[in-house]
């Protein structure tokens, strides 16, 4: 089965981050989302607060078939300075 990593942090755009969460889901894929502060709860751009699967530091994407990386502000930020996902 593929695996798919959606990544979240403060900021994200929910659009962005829910539409693929659930077209994937609805295909059977694999589909975990992960937030990259140390909360599972992570608020979008839009005030919309969704509860992660995981956090970054706690996740294995040695499997991972894709990665997702939402827009929005400052979400864009974090993922940017996140040392492994901006490798």
């Amino acid at each position: 089965m593929k695996r798919v990593f959606i990544f979240l942090a403060e900021g994200f755009e929910e659009i962005e981050a829910i539409t693929p969460i659930d077209v994937l889901r609805r295909a059977n894929i694999d589909v975990t989302t992960v937030s990259i502060s140390d909360k599972k709860e992570v608020s979008g751009a839009h005030n919309i607060t969704i509860l992660a699967d995981t956090i970054f530091s706690e996740t294995d994407f040695s499997d991972a078939d894709l990665l997702v990386l939402p827009g929005g502000m400052p979400n864009a930020i974090y993922l940017r300075k996140n040392n492994v996902l901006s490798y």
